[in-house]
């Protein structure tokens, strides 16, 4: 009879999951607790306790996390702009990459300190990897892609056996089965395209029809102001861009061609150049390098092409949004350069926790690329400038309501499965 063995399982994933139930399965924390799959607590199994259970270490860590990105954010800065023969300032690509760099770092120092736990609190025999046929198939194209794989079981398993293959070599690791890539982080098809654009930006038939029509129109391109995402509204959009004697520009995303192959060679190179402090942030910075979608490297020139040839204003004095500078690379691109010339950034809130929570890495990014910014009704504690208090700007005096004194509804936030960025009081808390 096998002696039953302490095994390591980072990921709900069927494969991992080894036939003999009288083996002990270690589990990250979370992942039980987050998982909706039961076939979990027919085994034995073992979770350890979450390091943010500690609310001290929450404030800790953003501070040196922050320090780590901004140290990270300077060295890409400067290889990227080698790389693509540019010379743009640091908050051009804070505008561009910082939301995606952002979150890769917070990501891998959140998995590592889970596998860490994991080895502290218990006896690891064996760690199950999968085999994937096409590592390749796992580095996102576009920002798009990039926000879709956080919650892939796949791709989060892929960035746990890179981090255990850089920090754990001494251990046991057996690859117990296959997975093929192909299938589960297929490139932007058409189809894929069209039925990702009409399930995250649904639009009225009226609004569809505005969206083509602003599109064609060729007095955009000559616009002193782009409005887009405001959140004011469509009607109070409208009002404003009358006041400002332009037309609203309905803003829709671009389909971006993805033709280059992933060039390993140049990601290893571009990993090596950093002056961060320790090995440990060395070898999160190159796993994070080899995962950067391929719109800010290999397609770099077809991005900045498609966004410079979109039919959006060519010399905007300002650019007003609220939410257009997070997933959309070509908007990304299209206001860091626009930015970089000297156009101003309004940006205003979309977050309830904004100004509320004690850490919420949004609220800091998008303070820092704006020229203003439009809260809901707090002021920064330092008497920041930049910041100025509108109140929430979304027209919400015409929403439906019906009143049942009887009856209380409570809305709960939305919890992801998988931790994807800092902000205390959602991405950072024990969650069941």
């Amino acid at each position: 009879m096998s002696k039953n063995k302490n095994i390591l399982i980072c990921t709900p994933l069927n494969k991992l999951i080894p036939r003999e139930k009288q083996n002990v399965l270690i589990f990250p924390p979370n992942l039980v607790s987050n998982s909706v799959v039961s076939f979990f607590r027919t085994f034995k199994y073992k979770e350890p306790k979450y390091r943010w259970n500690d609310k001290s270490l929450i404030s800790e860590d953003y501070i040196y996390l922050n320090k780590f990105y901004e140290q990270s954010l300077d060295d890409l800065s400067d290889s990227l702009n080698d790389f693509h023969k540019k010379k743009y300032s640091k908050r051009f690509w804070r505008i561009l990459i910082g939301p995606w760099l952002a979150s890769i770092l917070f990501i891998l120092f959140e998995r590592y300190h889970a596998i860490k736990s994991c080895y502290k609190s218990f006896k690891i025999d064996q760690i199950n990897f999968l085999k994937f046929n096409n590592e390749t198939d796992l580095i996102p194209n576009e920002m798009n892609d990039y926000t879709d794989f956080l919650e892939n079981t796949a791709w989060n398993q892929d960035l746990y056996q890179e981090i255990i293959s850089n920090f754990y070599t001494d251990k046991k690791i057996i690859y117990v089965d296959k997975l093929t890539t192909k299938n589960i982080f297929s490139a932007y098809s058409d189809k894929t395209f069209k039925e990702s654009i009409k399930k995250k930006h649904a639009k009225s038939k009226v609004n569809n029809i505005l969206t083509k029509i602003s599109n064609l129109l060729p007095t955009n391109r000559f616009y002193n102001y782009f409005l887009s995402s405001t959140h004011l509204g469509m009607f109070d959009e409208l009002k404003l861009s009358l006041k400002l004697k332009q037309f609203p520009i309905f803003y829709d995303k671009k389909k971006l061609l993805f033709l280059s192959k992933i060039d390993l060679k140049n990601r290893n190179e571009i990993s090596q150049k950093n002056t961060l402090n320790s090995e440990f942030e060395k070898i999160l910075f190159k796993i994070a390098i080899n995962k950067i979608p391929k719109c800010f490297l290999e397609e770099f020139a077809n991005l900045y092409k498609t966004s410079n040839n979109a039919n959006y204003p060519k010399n905007p004095k300002v650019i007003f949004s609220s939410n257009f500078l997070w997933q959309d690379a070509v908007a990304m691109c299209y206001s860091a350069t626009k930015i970089e010339n000297g156009t101003k950034l309004i940006y205003g809130q979309h977050g309830g926790s904004y100004g509320v929570n004690k850490v919420t890495f949004s609220e800091d990014h998008e303070i820092k690329i704006s020229d203003k910014y439009i809260s809901w009704g707090w002021k920064d504690k330092n008497s920041n400038k930049k910041i100025v208090n509108l109140g929430i700007i979304t027209n919400r005096n015409k929403i439906l309501r019906k009143k049942n004194s009887n009856k209380l509804l409570i809305i709960l936030r939305i919890v992801k499965k998988y931790f994807h960025l800092m902000q205390s009081g959602k991405s950072t808390e024990q969650r069941y």
